[in-house]
């Protein structure tokens, strides 16, 4: 301890001693002033105001009662304070809009002008006394950026792989053996892979080619182009066809860790250095030291649909803040100025997984999406095949603490005529409840890509879900489908999925379907799996 008080006492003593020096002052010619005529000595006196003197002062700064271990020169003329903007950014306080004085080539900002700010010189201690507002302070920025990684990457080795998937079945005294095979090419140039599968059952006996494909992709730009097969996009009221062609567009997959949806903002403030922790729906997902004022938590991971933030900031003191947010996110909406579109071009595949290479009539699509704001998304979608073309609109808001609420329509022009789709939809995720519903109609004269030639849009189609726990390790979710059909029967699907949890890495799911068409079937059975490593599972169902 005696120690400590030398090195405190020598501290001051320099400081003292350097605030000497420093304090005598700087005119040590005066202007010679002219004074006013007059008789005796007032004449001989000149009469002009006393010189301002002007003294650089070496002080110890204290901070919200926070000893700052680094002296500062300051500049102290009459009674305003001048510091450098160097101390300012050390001791992480804004600096003011008023312009900066000049003094021996060097810029000093007046105190006075830091809006939120307080402060005194304590002459017994040389101590620089400042009490700052949060306001006073620069913003700390806490978290990574949402923004894509705009590094090129290193183009790829050559090199190859092959997948399989085996399945045996045994029914009725019938067996039947089957495999999907996917054979991988991979350089700097791209990606190019082969699908097909193998059959061992009556007339469909032999290999069929499923896709083929080449990939290149620009992480750095988050765009992909795709040759040779694939599925177009269906946007919000599409409907997804395979086609043999090219397919360029936005991929988001390129950039796992990019956020695409909005996030709840996360601000607050601390007068003294602090440890911040937040808390999602009550499970810890950061801690951080925070220094005096303002501070922006962006892009914090959060569970989609709707939860509850808890932000608890407790100062050096041991005092604590706790504040306790709301928020509601949905991966259906796009962060403000994002977008995310699709182009398409190329033939209708037909019979897929029956032949191998039956295409039909030519096409084009395209597909953009836009986060217009924070809490609106829109989408433009059009398509045209030949004999027929078809464009709509549509957009997801959300409502804070409710969810999320959809709409779309679109019109067509095909050899019926015109025709019109209309579609609402809601959904709503939470912890404790779950549920999602969607209608959609289209008129008799309505076309689109997917229906086959001849064929009517569906009058009316409904889904719906609900879900919900079951005790405190089970859960149980609801379905409901129906479909409205012009030339054929009308169909209704009810299931129920429960989901037990039974311990260790194997998952259960029963299940039980409700099925009603041209005649009414039902459905029951079980999923029984089990992860072994990272590569391999094993599934049991019945």
């Amino acid at each position: 301890m005696p120690r400590l008080h030398w090195r405190n006492l020598r501290r001051r003593l320099i400081a003292l001693s350097g605030s000497v020096l420093l304090a005598w002052p700087l005119q040590a010619h005066p202007t010679d002033c002219t004074g006013a005529a007059g008789s005796g000595d007032d004449a001989a006196t000149p009469r002009c105001p006393p010189p301002e003197t002007t003294e650089e002062l070496l002080l110890v700064p204290r901070i919200n009662g926070v000893i700052v271990h680094d002296c500062a020169y300051v500049l102290r003329s009459g009674s305003a304070l001048y510091a450098k903007p160097q101390d300012l950014d050390k001791w992480r306080i804004r600096l003011p809009d008023a312009p900066p004085r000049d003094h021996r080539g060097q810029h000093y900002y007046e105190l006075d002008a830091i809006p939120g700010l307080a402060y005194r010189v304590d002459d017994c201690s040389q101590e620089l006394v400042i009490d700052a507002h949060s306001q006073a302070f620069r913003p700390t920025l806490i978290g990574r950026s949402a923004a894509a990684d705009t590094r090129p990457t290193p183009p790829a080795r050559p090199g190859g792989y092959f997948n399989y998937d085996l399945q045996w079945t045994s029914s009725t005294g019938a067996q039947r053996t089957e495999g999907l095979f996917e054979l991988g090419f991979f350089n700097r140039l791209g990606t190019g892979s082969l699908w097909f599968v193998n059959r061992d059952r009556g007339e469909d006996k032999g290999a069929v080619r499923l896709d083929t494909q080449w990939t290149r992709d620009w992480p750095e730009r988050m765009q992909s182009l795709r040759l040779g097969d694939g599925i177009s996009r269906i946007g919000e009221w599409g409907r997804a066809v395979r086609f043999g062609g090219i397919q360029w567009g936005r991929n988001f997959a390129t950039q796992p860790g990019v956020i695409t949806f909005p996030l709840p903002p996360l601000t607050g403030e601390a007068v003294l250095p602090s440890t911040l922790d937040v808390y999602v729906n009550n499970t810890l997902r950061l801690r951080e030291s925070v220094p005096p004022g303002s501070f922006e938590i962006a892009h914090l991971p959060v569970f989609t649909g709707q939860g509850e933030i808890r932000l608890v900031v407790r100062d050096i003191l041991g005092r604590e803040q706790l504040v306790t947010q709301p928020y509601y996110t949905s991966q259906a909406l796009l962060r403000e100025g994002l977008h995310d579109y699709t182009y398409e071009l190329g033939t209708v595949r037909e019979n897929y997984g029956i032949a191998s290479d039956d295409y039909g009539r030519g096409f084009g699509a395209l597909t953009h999406r836009a986060g217009l704001t924070e809490r609106l998304t829109g989408e433009v979608r059009a398509e045209v095949l030949r004999g027929q073309h078809t464009a709509g609109v549509a957009g997801t808001y959300l409502v804070p603490r409710l969810g999320i609420l959809s709409a779309a329509t679109a019109w067509s022009h095909g050899p019926a005529g015109d025709g019109g789709l209309f579609a609402l939809g809601a959904e709503h995720q939470a912890r404790d409840l779950g549920y999602s519903l969607r209608v959609q109609y289209a008129d008799r004269r309505f076309t689109q890509i997917g229906l086959a030639d001849g064929q009517s849009a569906p009058k009316l189609a409904v889904s719906s879900h609900l879900g919900f726990p079951v005790g405190t390790r089970n859960s149980m979710t609801l379905s409901y489908l129906y479909q409205a059909n012009r030339e054929a029967t009308n169909s209704e699907i009810v299931s129920m999925t429960f989901s037990p949890k039974i311990g260790g890495p194997m998952s259960l799911s029963v299940y039980a379907l409700h099925i009603r068409t041209d005649r009414v079937s039902h459905v029951a059975g079980f999923i029984l799996t089990r992860p072994f490593g990272t590569r391999s599972t094993a599934s049991l169902n019945a």
